[in-house]
């Protein structure tokens, strides 16, 4: 399913779950790539504000749209497909922290999710913590989320 199809077929139930459902899920990301890097010993603040700033950005991204939809009268499909496409970006973050985290899920799942990753994200590195030898005792280059 490509992008437009995405947003042809993704409803939200409100307005508010536009802007709610990404920062609830990057407010999970930044809890769990925390606790990952607590749990490794590896808290640095430089990687934390490195990963609140993408954050910041990416609430600013939501809203731009949606200052921009509301001011134009543009289709709401553009803010949804702005939260649609971090909604994506936040679930495989967070999936990829809790297997960090040696949280068991099942493979096919996992499976999926990297589907997706590389469908919408072809540009990201291919060390992804979803596979499944990967446990929470190993180090990972996850530059994005080891807050």
């Amino acid at each position: 399913m490509d992008m437009n199809e995405l947003i042809q077929t993704v409803h939200f139930s409100s307005g508010a779950w536009v802007i709610l459902l990404p920062c609830a899920l990057m407010l999970l990301d930044v809890l769990t790539g925390f606790t990952n890097a607590w749990v490794k010993h590896d808290i640095r603040s430089d990687k934390m504000r490195s990963g609140l700033a993408k954050k910041f950005g990416e609430i600013a991204a939501i809203c731009i749209g949606e200052l921009f939809a509301c001011a134009m009268e543009l289709p709401t499909q553009i803010v949804t497909a702005i939260s649609i496409y971090i909604c994506i970006m936040e679930l495989v973050s967070n999936v990829e922290n809790l297997a960090l985290l040696g949280v068991p899920m099942p493979s096919h799942w996992k499976d999926k999710l990297d589907q997706v990753q590389h469908y919408y994200f072809p540009d990201k590195d291919d060390d992804s913590p979803l596979d499944i030898e990967h446990s929470a005792s190993e180090d990972s280059e996850d530059e994005d989320d080891a807050k």
